[in-house]
């Protein structure tokens, strides 16, 4: 994928495209914390090639209403000329599932299905939150402090000393812009009832050494669930496990809307 500038509402929003074949769906990619888009360029290396990619800059799209963030995102779609009538496929890890769920609202009934890389959606983390996983989640609870918030996004020393800590295993580049999702999103688990509930096939891929993540029993999920060995980041290396579930997953959800 390559970058690609986009005007939107008078400034210039950076996503990272890659053009399909004609007819077919998109793939929206939704990178988690404390990464940025560039998380993507291997996976999509080695995703089928047909289909349309396009990595969110979920930095455009933290700091504001998360009302307003849906406008955004739509207009992004829109200013990428996407045919949402093709069908689109959501693709989202860590904090990226939360905010696929928030999302699949503006796009309705064009979501043809959505994978959850070592994520789970909305109402899944709401089912599962009470559970040893608000152990697991004991970061974001700090994330909840404004002025906590504020020093991670400001300074950059600071930033570096708390997430050294919390993810040694994380390698590659490092953005802490996309923090206020965790307060949108824990305002969702508990204090809001109006949580999006997907209605299109979902698939979750979750690692069993993952630190950040209480693997629910199958029948807590949306939908399918699949555990592969490896950590929270290891699902972004060249031919990974978690990239064959992908493909192999992609293609039978085509056969079923052929």
């Amino acid at each position: 994928m390559k970058i690609r500038n986009l005007n939107i509402f008078g400034k210039n929003k950076k996503v990272l495209f890659k053009k399909g074949t004609a007819g077919k769906p998109a793939i929206i990619f939704f990178h988690g914390f404390p990464d940025n888009y560039f998380v993507w360029n291997e996976v999509s290396k080695d995703i089928d090639s047909s289909f349309f990619q396009v990595g969110i800059n979920l930095e455009d799209l933290a700091n504001v209403p998360i009302g307003e963030a849906k406008l955004l995102f739509l207009s992004v779609l829109k200013k990428l000329d996407l045919n949402l009538g093709n069908g689109l496929y959501f693709i989202g890890h860590d904090i990226g599932g939360p905010v696929m769920s928030y999302f699949s609202e503006v796009v309705g009934q064009d979501l043809k299905g959505s994978i959850f890389l070592n994520s789970l959606d909305l109402a899944t983390y709401k089912k599962n939150i009470i559970s040893r996983q608000i152990l697991k989640s004991w970061y974001a609870l700090l994330f909840q402090i404004k002025p906590y918030r504020w020093a991670i996004k400001n300074n950059l020393l600071f930033a570096q000393r708390i997430f050294k800590k919390i993810a040694k295993g994380h390698e590659g580049e490092i953005s802490f812009k996309t923090i206020d999702f965790y307060h949108t999103f824990f305002n969702s688990l508990f204090i809001n009832d109006d949580i999006p509930c997907l209605k299109s096939p979902t698939l979750y891929i979750l690692s069993k050494d993952d630190p950040f993540i209480k693997i629910p029993s199958k029948n807590k999920v949306m939908g399918e669930l699949t555990i592969i060995r490896g950590g929270h980041w290891d699902q972004f290396m060249r031919d990974s496990m978690a990239v064959r579930l992908i493909n192999k997953k992609l293609n039978s959800w085509e056969m079923s809307h052929a």
